[in-house]
């Protein structure tokens, strides 16, 4: 068992909705949803989810400036590579002039190089099958921009999860799932409730 995670105490999950990923870094973004998963060494877990529309960023400037007041300091961040939402075959046909996309740019630009960003490959596939094994909402693979935006809350939770599956070991997952159990229960309830 590891005597100490290889993550910050606190990440930041992005789930990224662009209405064409073939658009340059940072551009047409739509849609982000930020799962922010903060424990403490003595097992105490906070988690927050916050989500905002964009009407199609032209270069991420507009989301880099909203994230930097969501994301704290020092935070890990994590999201899938945009390369990842493309089908290989449609880019041998295809090339897009700025492949491979990489939002690094960007986010480095608004956070400096002090974060870890941690860039997953991540198929819709397996964010799909990870939101369903989390029993929470998904979109479907292939669904449009605006179905995946419904479900970006969901997206960036898998993405958290994934992170886990790579840095942390059995033990350490275990605690964290079971602290996300938690508040997935105590935000139902808070639903119900109101």
């Amino acid at each position: 068992m590891n005597t100490q995670s290889l993550l910050s105490p606190t990440v930041a999950s992005l789930a990224i909705i662009r209405d064409n990923p073939r658009a340059p870094s940072g551009a047409a973004i739509r849609h982000v949803a930020v799962f922010l998963a903060s424990i403490a060494r003595c097992g105490k877990h906070h988690f927050q989810i916050h989500e905002q529309a964009f009407p199609g960023s032209e270069d991420g400037k507009d989301v880099a400036d909203w994230l930097g007041n969501v994301i704290p300091q020092g935070a890990d961040i994590a999201l899938r590579s945009v390369s990842s939402l493309f089908n290989p075959l449609t880019l041998r046909e295809e090339p897009a002039p700025w492949w491979p996309i990489a939002d690094m740019a960007w986010l480095r630009q608004r956070f400096g190089e002090e974060p870890r960003i941690w860039t997953l490959d991540l198929s819709d596939s397996d964010i799909f099958e990870t939101v369903k094994a989390m029993e929470l909402p998904c979109a479907v693979p292939g669904n449009a921009w605006q179905v995946r935006a419904a479900h970006a809350a969901g997206e960036a939770q898998a993405i958290w999860y994934q992170l886990l599956t790579l840095t942390c070991d059995d033990d350490e997952i275990d605690g964290h799932i079971a602290g996300w159990r938690a508040y997935i229960s105590a935000e139902q309830a808070r639903a119900v409730a109101t």
